[in-house]
């Protein structure tokens, strides 16, 4: 039926397009939502509802004028600057999500999406220490052992350099699960960013115990045992982590790093240059440049 040959009321056309949304149909409450407007252009629900329409169809700079037009009706909706932080930080437009979860928080109050938002917009403009801080907020006010909130502020105290606290909350994430790889690691981590290599090790065992293709804890037992002198022993562990992560480029950096110590230079030219075929995913792209014009140029 086309809604611009019905005769309901603004409140009844919003209602349908609410309806619509609420079951997933947006391009089909798009006209309903249209048709209210026609009515009332001052209708700041029904602008929120086609900023989320257009958010859902993933064409977020039309869901950011929508959701203004929202914001400049209602200035204290939080549910709209929520959603538009949304698709700022699909844009990667973080300075304006942040400011925008920062108002849906103080006109509506916290929750667990508006503070993981913040978590990650603040991660990526790398303000580590606010975005610790975000995270003791979801740890301490909604959920202590939530997984994303934990490796946000994991995450946050290695590029602080706050090790001693790393290996705190580590272990006591060991809590949620003492047979999960990642945490085991996550110990093991800290102590090797603190240069404890026996205790580093035994954690990194550990989590190979609970998962033996944990390529992660593979390359880091193999770290650990190159910084201790056992280059077989780490070659080995280097080459069982690419075997289970072909797409790890730093086993390849680390392997090349063996190669060279044992005078293998074509080899370790061959990884670097893997490595940096690898590198735009995962950002070891100038690790592996370096390298390369360090010792090939």
């Amino acid at each position: 039926t086309n809604p611009m040959e019905m005769n309901f009321s603004e409140e009844e056309y919003l209602a349908i397009g609410r309806d619509l949304v609420a079951h997933n149909h947006a391009e089909k409450a798009m006209p309903y939502l249209d048709k209210c407007l026609l009515l009332n252009k001052r209708n700041a629900e029904s602008w929120l509802q086609k900023g989320y329409c257009f958010q859902v169809l993933n064409n977020h700079t039309d869901a950011i004028a929508c959701l203004s037009e929202s914001i400049f009706i209602l200035s204290d909706y939080s549910e709209a600057y929520y959603h538009r932080a949304i698709s700022y930080t699909a844009l990667k437009e973080y300075a304006k999500a942040g400011s925008d979860f920062n108002a849906s928080i103080n006109s509506g109050g916290a929750n667990y999406d508006k503070y993981i938002g913040l978590a990650h917009v603040l991660y990526e403009q790398k303000l580590y220490e606010a975005c610790n801080n975000i995270c003791d907020n979801i740890r301490a006010e909604i959920l202590f052992d939530d997984h994303s909130a934990y490796r946000y502020k994991y995450n946050c105290l290695v590029k602080l350099g706050q090790f001693e606290e790393l290996t705190e909350i580590a272990e006591k994430q060991l809590m949620v699960s003492s047979q999960f790889a990642e945490y085991n690691n996550d110990v093991g981590n800290s102590w090797l960013l603190r240069e404890n290599y026996p205790r580093a090790l035994k954690w990194f065992d550990i989590a190979i115990s609970h998962d033996p293709e944990f390529s992660l804890s593979l390359n880091n037992k193999g770290w650990v045992l190159f910084k201790m002198g056992y280059y077989d022993k780490a070659y080995d562990m280097f080459c069982q982590a690419i075997f289970y992560n072909p797409s790890d480029s730093l086993p390849y950096i680390n392997r090349a790093l063996y190669y060279l110590q044992v005078g293998v230079a074509d080899k370790a030219r061959t990884d670097l240059l893997k490595a940096r075929e690898l590198g735009h995913a995962i950002n070891y792209d100038s690790e592996a440049n370096q390298l390369l014009h360090q010792h090939f140029n």
